[in-house]
């Protein structure tokens, strides 16, 4: 069996109730920021600065909220955290994301999101009852 790619990713909320989303680039859909956790990293480090690099902002305070499996082309283990701490500028200055939006729950759930994240809705609703 081929081993898992660890990766991280953060649903991050702003003091207006509204949730960061990421358009990926190469494929023009949605995503939560976050990524791949390098040799040597935790989770949290890896998420923090998947972060940064994507958005510019720098996260703390993460709550890790679930794990998820995903088998596809590739099998994944994701760790998924939220927050409402987070400080600095949004910037796309990474070639790897072409827009970012601010969005309420609504607007979360109607995205175009990528195939492979679909958990995504299963974050958000988890952070909606609380």
């Amino acid at each position: 069996m081929k081993d898992k790619i660890p990766v991280s990713k953060v649903l991050i909320e702003n003091r207006e109730g509204k949730f960061l989303a990421v358009r990926e680039t190469e494929s023009g859909q949605w995503e939560l920021p976050g990524g791949k956790i390098e040799e040597n990293e935790d989770r949290f480090s890896a998420a923090r600065r998947e972060v940064e690099e994507e958005t510019g902002l720098k996260t703390e305070k993460l709550e890790e909220l679930m794990r998820v499996d995903v088998h596809r082309d590739s099998a994944v283990k994701c760790w998924m955290f939220h927050t409402r701490k987070f400080s600095g500028e949004l910037s796309t200055n990474n070639p790897e994301v072409d827009n970012t939006r601010w969005v309420s729950s609504e607007e979360f759930h109607a995205l175009d999101w990528s195939i492979d994240a679909g958990f995504n809705i299963a974050v958000m609703k988890l952070v909606e009852e609380e």
